[in-house]
């Protein structure tokens, strides 16, 4: 991306806004005033951040500034001064096709891999929710894939708001987190790997207990007393 100081951004925005007020320019000068939503946002951001943007500088090729102000995408040369494309966001999917045929990106490939994550992800969803109460080591899993899908795919939403879609709190997502995590701790401990009444403790044990053996500082020894313990 362009790494300039919001000051900086916030200069170049009002130096465009000059020159098209002064072109008379309206449709261009209105986009700068502009706003997309935060998901867009994070989108835009993500794009820029991945894709490079190069011209010819006279005797060898430079990589641009880019950046997004408002409703539009500028790239810009490396001077600051001189613009190199101004792509609408107005129309936010034409505007991102226009601006990945500019950069070269494969548009088809990013979409068609961004659909299948889109599709994975919401299969994860759908999963989750038909899941029972004691489901718990279940929708530990699928808490912790979507989670890693989260974090490498911002504008699929954040993590707040899809725990509030599958009708759970932030306490309830960290004690089924500490659960499975305990439990895949176990599957690698060859004293206990595949062992059903292991897994059985371990998917129904209270929350009380599960506190007590995913406590910091709790030994592995000290874990599978307490693990033998409670299996009957």
């Amino acid at each position: 991306m362009d790494f300039l100081e919001f000051e900086e951004k916030l200069e170049i925005k009002t130096t465009l806004e000059k020159v098209f007020y002064y072109e008379e320019n309206k449709k261009n000068f209105n986009l700068l005033k502009g706003s997309i939503d935060i998901n867009k946002k994070i989108f835009v951001e993500d794009l820029l951040k991945k894709t490079k943007y190069y011209y010819d500088s006279g005797n060898k090729d430079r990589e641009a500034l880019k950046f997004y102000i408002g409703k539009a995408i500028i790239i810009l040369e490396k001077n600051r001064k001189d613009i190199l494309e101004f792509i609408s966001l107005e129309d936010f999917d034409s505007g991102i096709k226009e601006y990945r045929r500019l950069v070269g990106d494969d548009e088809q490939e990013q979409l068609k891999k961004r659909n299948i994550i889109k599709e994975k992800f919401d299969t994860l969803i759908r999963e989750f929710q038909k899941l029972g109460k004691f489901d718990r080591l279940e929708k530990g899993r699928i808490l912790d894939e979507l989670e890693n899908i989260l974090a490498q795919n911002r504008d699929l939403g954040n993590k707040t708001n899809t725990w509030e879609i599958l009708g759970i709190s932030g306490t309830d997502k960290s004690m089924l987190s500490k659960r499975y995590t305990l439990f895949k701790e176990f599957q690698e401990n060859k004293n206990f790997s595949g062992d059903k009444d292991c897994i059985k403790v371990i998917n129904e044990m209270t929350d009380i207990n599960l506190k007590k053996i995913t406590k910091k500082g709790i030994s592995i020894e000290e874990k599978e007393e307490m693990i033998l313990s409670l299996i009957k």
